[in-house]
This record gives structure tokens, C-alpha cells and sequence, in this order.
């Protein structure tokens, strides 16, 4: 979550279960638009969160990448005149809000991505072992039946983080 809130590249979030999506969209709520690489309003979309300020989720990236048209954005070839930012989309120059941000995603599970496309962004993998999953189900059921004793847990690793402060000191 850290390196998607502030990375120095756009993050690629490669979530086959959706939860990053989830959480992504959660975050954000109402404050995002969300649109599909391959239908036919991307472009518009993204030139029109560009300019307002919008944050943009694009989903469904597939191996080749974003279309062409989205490269200088997705890689943030930004021109700077007069203390003004700038993205070059199609032979016109859109200034850059300060509140834009864009998030790339896929469902594909293991994506190889071209290594001109990988160093432009930042490639999160938020796809869950089973382990992790695991561990997911058994917080949630505790959580649920047992509220007292996830209390307990909580409160002991509090008590065990401070007791290894105190052991280092």
C-alpha cells in the first residue's frame, strides 16, 4: 500500500483475486473514474483526469501494455513551461492538475511484461498464496466467532513488539 500511495512511477497493481482493485477503489471511493484498456473512451477519460485533477484506475492491462497514445503519461514524460507541468497526448499539450494520478491493473496472473514497459511503472504483485490466504480466512473467522480472543492477539503482539523495543534498548 505504501509504494502504491507514493511511488516516483505509476504502480501496475498484478491482482489475479481483485483485492488490491478492491482495496484500491476503497481508498478512493467516489474520487476515482475506472475505465477498461480497449473500450473506446480511454483516451478521453484519461485527458479528461489529467486536466481536472481525477485519479484514474486503468484496468485490464494485458502484456503489450498501454496503448501507445498513453506512453508519454504512463511514463511521465512531462514537458515544463512557466512553472507549469505538462503531458504531450496526440499533438496537444494538457497541463497536468496536481491532484492526477493513474493506477494500472491486471488480473493476469503471471504477466511478462516487455522490459520497456516494466521500467516505465512500478509492478506491485498483490496475487495471495495460498498460505496467505490461509491466513486471511482464519482472521476474519476469529474476528467474527471469537472477538475476545482476537483482542487477546492483538494485545499480546502490542505487548511483544514493546518487549522487544525494551530488550534492544
Amino acid at each position: 500500500g505504501a509504494i502504491v500511495m507514493s511511488s516516483g512511477r505509476w504502480p501496475l497493481l498484478v491482482d489475479p483475486q481483485l483485492q488490491g482493485i478492491h482495496w484500491l477503489k476503497s481508498v478512493y471511493k467516489d474520487k476515482c473514474d475506472v475505465v477498461r484498456l480497449g473500450s473506446a473512451d480511454v483516451q478521453r477519460k484519461v485527458e479528461a483526469a489529467i486536466r481536472e485533477g481525477r485519479t484514474i484506475i486503468i484496468e485490464n492491462m494485458l502484456e503489450d501494455g498501454p496503448d501507445a497514445s498513453l506512453i508519454p503519461v504512463v511514463s511521465r514524460q512531462i514537458l515544463h513551461r512557466q512553472k507549469k507541468q505538462y503531458y504531450r497526448l496526440n499533438d496537444e499539450e494538457l497541463e497536468i492538475h496536481p491532484d492526477f494520478k493513474l493506477y494500472l491493473h491486471t488480473k493476469l496472473a503471471n504477466p511478462h511484461y516487455a522490459p520497456e514497459v516494466a521500467v516505465k511503472v512500478s509492478l506491485l504483485n498483490f496475487t495471495i498464496t495460498p498460505t496467505g490466504l490461509e491466513d486471511q480466512m482464519l482472521g476474519l473467522f476469529v474476528i467474527e466467532e471469537m472477538p475476545e480472543m482476537e483482542e487477546k492477539k492483538n494485545s499480546l503482539m502490542i505487548a511483544n513488539a514493546r518487549m522487544k523495543k525494551e530488550l534492544q534498548e
